[in-house]
C-alpha cells in the first residue's frame, strides 16, 4: 500500500466542507495499455444528502448526460472510455476535462478500474481549487509517472517548474530535456486539459542526465484556479513487486497542507510506505 505524503490536514469539518459542492472539474489519468485485459472502466460515484439533479459533460467533446442522485443515496456513472484515455505520451494537450454540475451539494469520487488494477480519488469542488500546487508521484522503474491539469476558466496561464530532469517525447516538444529548475509555460482555455506522461525507465533513456524520470517536487503555478491530478500509470510498490498497479489522486493545493495528519492502517497489512514532501526547506 502507498500513502503519498500530503494526506488531509486534520481540520475536521472544514475538510469535509471542501469536498461537498455543486460544481466540479476533473480528468482521468492514463492507465498502461494492455493486450491481455480490456480497456479500463472510468467511473464517477456521486453521493447526495438531498435529491440532486446532476449534469455531467465534456464541453470540448460534446458529450453530456443528466441524472438524478437520490437523497441519502449514491449513483454510479460509467463515463465513455474513448473520451478518457489517451494513447499519446509525453506532453499531451487535449480536451479530456469533465464538468459536473449539481442542483444540490454532492460529493464526487472518480475511479479507474481494470481487472487487477484500480485506484480512486475524491474530487474537490471548483471553489476549493487554488493556484499553487506541488506534485507527488511514485518513481517506479516503469517510469510512468503522470500529472494532469484541468482549467475551469478561460485564458489560464500555467507554469510548471521542474524539480528534476525530465524529457518530453512529443511532436511539439520532441526530445526536449527540462533540467531541474526549468519552467514550462502553458495556456489552457475553459474545459481544456494537459497531461505530462513521463516515459522511460532510467536516466539512460534521457541521454544519461541525472535525476531520471520522477516528477515529484514539480511546482505548478497558475493565474486562475486549476484542478491537478497525479499518479502513475503502472507502479510497482515496492520496486521488486512482480505486478504493477495504477495510482490516481487529486493533488491538494499548498494552501491545504498541514503539520498534523491521521493515518488509518489496514488490518490485513503488516507494512506501509509513507512519503513526506515539504514545500519549504527545513
Amino acid at each position: 500500500m502507498l500513502l503519498l505524503g500530503v494526506g488531509t490536514p486534520c481540520k475536521g469539518q472544514e475538510v469535509v466542507n471542501r469536498m461537498l459542492g455543486t460544481d466540479f472539474w476533473m480528468m482521468f489519468l492514463k492507465q498502461t495499455e494492455s493486450e491481455i485485459y480490456e480497456d479500463p472502466d472510468c467511473v464517477l460515484l456521486l453521493a447526495a444528502e438531498e435529491r440532486s439533479v446532476v449534469t455531467i459533460e465534456s464541453p470540448a467533446l460534446g458529450w453530456d448526460t443528466t441524472l438524478t442522485v437520490p437523497g441519502g443515496g449514491t449513483l454510479r456513472v460509467l463515463v465513455p472510455d474513448d473520451q478518457t484515455q489517451t494513447n499519446q505520451t509525453g506532453l499531451v494537450l487535449d480536451n479530456r476535462a469533465w464538468h459536473i454540475q449539481a442542483s444540490k451539494p454532492i460529493s464526487v469520487t472518480a475511479y479507474n478500474y481494470r481487472e487487477f488494477t484500480f485506484d480512486a480519488t475524491a474530487i474537490m469542488p471548483t471553489p476549493a481549487l487554488r493556484t499553487e500546487y506541488m506534485v507527488q508521484t511514485y518513481q517506479s522503474h516503469t517510469g510512468k509517472q503522470e500529472v494532469g491539469i484541468v482549467a475551469p476558466f478561460d485564458s489560464t496561464h500555467i507554469q510548471l517548474v521542474f524539480a528534476r530532469n525530465v524529457c518530453s517525447h512529443t511532436s511539439s516538444l520532441d526530445g526536449i530535456v527540462f533540467h531541474a529548475g526549468d519552467t514550462l509555460q502553458l495556456m489552457l482555455m475553459r474545459g481544456q486539459s494537459c497531461m505530462l506522461f513521463n516515459i522511460g525507465g532510467d536516466s539512460s533513456d534521457f541521454d544519461g542526465i541525472e535525476g531520471g524520470v520522477d516528477l515529484t517536487g514539480t511546482r505548478i503555478h497558475s493565474n486562475y484556479p486549476v484542478a491537478v491530478f497525479q499518479g502513475n500509470a503502472n507502479s510497482y510498490v515496492p520496486y521488486s513487486s512482480p505486478a504493477g498497479d495504477h495510482l490516481y489522486d487529486q493533488c491538494f493545493p499548498i494552501d491545504y497542507w498541514g503539520t498534523h495528519f491521521v493515518f488509518t492502517p489496514v488490518i490485513s497489512r503488516e507494512a506501509y510506505q509513507l512519503y513526506q514532501t515539504s514545500y519549504h526547506n527545513y
